[in-house]
């Protein structure tokens, strides 16, 4: 096996390229770097070629050197493929001298590496440059034509959602009967007295002599009710599986505005025992009732409120939540809304608010469902557990948990949700739910077509910077080759 080395022939004079053979002979090399019509390039070395070669031969040399850099060259590979046919083949040099026949040795020197443009018939470096920058241009016009494609369908899209929030806002579930739900406070205040002896009954009972949040009152004045009466829903469905999610001891949870308020409910005695003679005991035992177990009472002003702004410009001031998708970007099938705006609240509870300006939206029912779904349909729900982080009803009696547990069965507390139907919906709005579906199935549409424009840019893209790295990659042979 030989070994490649520079010698000096003697001081003062170029270096010369030899090789050193195992016997210690040493060969001519003549170094060559060979421009080929596809754009790519091979290196070639020639060993005492004599004073001439046959062109056939030299080409061979060539092809042979370009197949095994081909094998191990992923980029190569995707190069056109090269006419290797001897006819229409010819070797030119960087002075223009076009070789057709034989390769003439004694016009290329040993300490030189020299540059050579194959020819296939093809077309010359002016054909290929041409061909290349027409390729470049077109990708990208035709990259221009998908970016604004798909900044249009984005345009659309906004637009679409926006529609299918307000449909769905102003398309709530109201159903035709109203058994077995409240649809006054008297009613539901009546239905709660009736529970046993829990403080929500007794502050009840308290609150037809004493309203709730009477400043004259130490212990009412900063008792703003109980959980399930603040805030009304549009049906029954809705009423009792919200109810249900919450369960009988959030329904029944004594709301007050300070911690103070809560803690002025109860006292102890010197023993830690509570001390049933005073504060809301007291009370109790006045009505002729007296309190058994624990309760619930939420403090408003510790309750963290939701960070954020607020729907559109209605009174109701729901929550500015942002909208689920599914993997593929689509809107999932039978979702109504977020639970904590779906709770109504009349002009009194709109005008209750914590010392920093949150209103019972923002702190209470946010602190109890925070970003709950609801879903027309236990299917819908289920089908839709990939975007769903916070849990999610469905109207039909679903229940899913945030940590991802499934509630099976059913139940009836007894206590739900006042139901006050919105005016001039009692049903569905059979236009607005077609519509409805029209917008959703035109954003599954729209999604897909922008999917299909990210498919198509990207192949674009690919295509237009693999162009520009073939340019870039003749630009710099032909530098290479205007330089020598």
């Amino acid at each position: 096996m030989g070994l490649e080395a520079e010698m000096l022939c003697q001081k003062g004079k170029k270096r010369q390229f030899v090789e050193i053979s195992d016997d210690g002979g040493i060969s001519e090399v003549y170094r060559f770097r060979i421009l080929l019509p596809n754009g790519t390039t091979v290196r070639l070395n020639v060993r005492d070629p004599g004073p001439k070669m046959p062109l056939a031969d030299f080409i061979a040399l060539v092809k042979d050197e370009y197949f095994r850099v081909l094998r191990h060259s992923e980029s190569m590979q995707c190069k056109r493929p090269i006419n290797w046919k001897i006819g229409s083949l010819s070797i030119q040099d960087t002075n223009d001298f076009k070789m057709t026949s034989t390769v003439n040795f004694k016009n290329f020197r040993q300490q030189k590496c020299h540059i050579l443009v194959l020819n296939d018939g093809s077309g010359g470096f002016a054909e290929i440059f041409e061909g290349l920058g027409e390729d470049i241009c077109k990708l990208g016009l035709f990259i221009g034509q998908v970016e604004a494609k798909f900044s249009a369908l984005n345009d659309v899209k906004e637009k679409v959602e926006k529609i299918i929030e307000e449909l769905q806002d102003s398309t709530e579930p109201c159903p035709l009967g109203f058994s077995n739900c409240f649809s006054t406070k008297e009613e539901l205040m009546e239905e709660i007295e009736k529970i046993g002896n829990s403080a929500a009954a007794v502050l009840c009972r308290i609150s037809r002599g004493v309203p709730f949040q009477e400043p004259e009152n130490h212990l009412m004045k900063d008792i703003i009710g109980v959980v399930a009466l603040l805030g009304s829903v549009c049906c029954r469905q809705l009423s009792r599986i919200l109810s249900e999610y919450l369960g009988a001891d959030q329904m029944l949870a004594v709301v007050s505005r300070s911690f103070e308020a809560a803690a002025a409910l109860e006292k102890y005695e010197q023993n830690g025992e509570v001390d049933r003679g005073r504060a809301l005991h007291a009370e109790a035992a006045t009505t002729g009732k007296s309190l058994s177990g624990r309760f619930l009472v939420i403090c408003l002003e510790d309750v963290s409120p939701f960070v954020g702004g607020f729907e559109g410009g209605g009174f109701q001031r729901k929550l500015a939540l942002p909208l689920p998708y599914l993997l593929d970007g689509a809107i999932p099938k039978g979702f109504l809304g977020f639970a904590v705006n779906m709770i109504d609240l009349d002009m009194d509870e709109l005008g209750i608010m914590t010392n920093s300006g949150h209103d019972l939206r923002e702190t209470l029912f946010y602190h109890l469902f925070g970003e709950l779904h609801v879903y027309r349909t236990r299917e819908d729900m289920l089908a839709s557990r990939a975007c769903i982080k916070h849990g999610a009803v469905s109207l039909d009696g679903g229940i899913l948990k945030q940590n991802g547990a499934i509630s099976l069965g059913f139940g009836d507390l007894g206590v739900c949700f006042q139901v006050v139907p919105t005016k001039n919906v009692m049903l569905f709005s059979q236009e607005n739910l077609k519509r409805l579906e029209e917008k959703k199935s035109q954003m599954r549409a729209i999604n897909d077509l922008i999917g299909k424009s990210r498919f198509v840019h990207g192949k674009l893209l690919k295509k237009f910077r693999k162009r520009l790295r073939e340019y870039t990659e003749l630009m710099d042979n032909f530098d290479t080759i205007l330089k020598h």
